[in-house]
Parts: C-alpha cells; structure tokens; sequence
C-alpha cells in the first residue's frame, strides 16, 4: 500500500436514541415534577427528551405542557411568560405535525398557539381538530370563535350554534354567539341569546352562569333585561351658560288640605 494511502476514515456513528425504557422514565420524571410544581425541572428533561427523540410526538406533546406549566407560574414576568408561550406553541407545533390526525392534540395546540398569539397558526390547529372529529362541540365552537376573529361571521354562526345545539346545559356557546351579534351590530339576536340564557336555567345550567349572560349581553347592547334597565337622563342645562346663579326664598307648599298652623305653629300664618 502506497505510504499515506490508508483506509477511508468512516463517519462516527450516530448516537443511538433513547430506548423505550429510557423514555418511560424521563416521561414519569417530567410527570413528577410537573405534580410537585416544579415546572423548570421539567422543562429541561422534556427539553432534553425532544431533542434526543425528535420523532417522538409524546415528547415534543409534554414538552409543551411543561414549559405551558412554566407560562403560568403566577411569579414569571409578563415578558417571559409571553416568551415561553412562544416556546410552548413551537412544542405543540413539532407534536401536532407528527401527529395531523390527532384531534385533541390538535385542538389543544390550537389553544396554545392562540395564547402565544399566533392566530394563523391557531386556526390551521382548530381546522386539523375539526376535521378529525366534525361532532366534537369544543372544536366547532373555538374554530366558529377563531373565525369570528377573521371576520368569517356566517361561518362562525353556523359553527358556534351547532356547538351550542351540541352543549345546551353549557354557556360558553351562548357567550360567544353574543359576542358575534355585538360585533355585527345585531341586537334581535343579542334579544334571543338572553332568552336563550333565561331558558337554560330550566336545562341545568348554574344560575350564575346565567345571570352574568345575562347581565353582559344586556349591557354590551344596552337591552332592557330582567336585571337592567334603562335610565333617562337630561342634559340640557336647567340655567344656560354665563347667567348668574340666583338665590332667593320661594314659599313652601303644603299638600292640599293641610295648614301651615296645624303643622308648624300658629306664627307661621302670621
């Protein structure tokens, strides 16, 4: 062999994956640490976890919902707690796309991305989750809600009330269906959500539910209600501008058939 000429140096092997022992464990320790609120530990062996099985939907899936864990943590400043819902969307975005078919993971990355305030990327999320299950009411209603967002109001209405049709008993349909008649300017329908909302009391829905439906919608369109009512006010001046306040004795009347002596002494007739 000619001097120099050696065997071709063969690329270093790829590190070997966790098995599937190794990611039950690291899956129960995130686990743990999420249930003793200790969000930040689970986020970095989650974080490890999607980075050594990058094919893996259930890790990039508990990736998101510990740094979503983290996001809430009420001591986390509002700047950070944007940055990591940011973070939190991306997890549930490499999840969702191994797994397009996944209704709930779908919905609820929908859910994060919206929180993250990435719309666009929320309602490509709402539309995989309702298109796996068209009967789920959940879906349709955050899908009519997300495209009442866009604009898209037939849509919206014809997705929220099969929503509402789905869930009687709930008020989150009702509430959303206000909102959408608010945003069109429509008040005969905002009329018949407060009639919806007092018929739901008789169908199990909390009453405090119902009143604050009640009360909301009432007041966003400014309706008569059983727990509003309107007050007439007039502001035309009772003494126009730049005349001089005026101050002077004016006799006191007394209801008929009284007398001023009987009631305040025989002086006050004087």
């Amino acid at each position: 062999m000619p001097a120099g000429c050696g065997p071709a140096e063969q690329p270093p092997a790829k590190a070997a994956g966790p098995d599937s022992k190794q990611i039950d464990a690291a899956m129960r320790a995130i686990e743990a640490y999420m249930a003793a609120d200790k969000p930040s530990e689970a986020v970095f062996v989650a974080e490890k976890l999607a980075a050594d099985a990058p094919g893996l939907m259930r890790a990039h899936e508990i990736h998101g919902r510990a740094l979503v864990a983290l996001a809430m943590r009420p001591d986390l400043p509002t700047e950070d707690r944007a940055a990591v819902f940011v973070r939190a969307a991306d997890a549930y975005m490499r999840a969702a796309a191994l797994a397009p078919t996944n209704g709930p993971l779908q919905h609820a990355t929908g859910v994060v991305c919206d929180t993250a305030g990435r719309h666009a990327d929320a309602v490509r999320a709402y539309e995989a989750a309702h298109a796996d299950e068209p009967g789920n009411a959940q879906f349709a209603l955050y899908l009519g809600m997300a495209r009442a967002r866009d604009g898209r109001m037939d849509d919206a209405r014809a997705l929220i009330e099969e929503a509402e049709r789905a869930m009687p008993e709930s008020s989150d349909p009702k509430a959303a269906l206000a909102d959408l008649a608010m945003r069109s300017g429509d008040t005969a329908r905002a009329r018949a959500k407060i009639a919806g909302f007092e018929e739901s009391r008789y169908s199990g829905m909390n009453p405090d539910e119902v009143d604050k439906g009640v009360l909301k919608t009432a007041l966003d369109f400014h309706l008569v209600s059983r727990l509003t009512s309107l007050v007439a006010i007039d502001k035309t001046p009772a003494r126009p501008a730049g005349e001089r306040l005026d101050t002077r004795q004016i006799a006191s009347m007394l209801p008929k058939g009284w007398e001023f002596g009987s009631v305040f002494g025989p002086q006050a007739e004087a």
